[in-house]
């Protein structure tokens, strides 16, 4: 093999240090992109835990809901003599 025929072969495909530089580059995007991730993470945060109160105010809320129906209708049923 000529020099010639390795400086063709270095036009057609990529060197160890071309792709070296490339890897290189998306490390540098991976960081940034994970830096932006983290940050978007904490901005949410306050939804997560707002939406964490809001559903556990709608079990309490639910429940009470739920005591309240059984004994109305325990109460029904005793006025109408109703035996379960």
């Amino acid at each position: 093999m000529t020099e010639k025929d390795i400086e063709r072969l270095k036009e057609v495909f990529v060197t160890k240090e071309e792709m070296d530089k490339r890897f290189e580059q998306v490390d540098r995007r991976f960081e940034e992109m994970k830096g932006q991730l983290n940050e978007i993470m904490n901005s949410i945060d306050w939804l997560v835990k707002e939406y964490k109160k809001f559903d556990e105010e709608r079990v309490i809320v639910a429940n009470k809901v739920y005591d309240d129906h059984e004994k109305r209708i325990g109460a029904i049923e005793n006025k109408l003599g109703m035996v379960v």
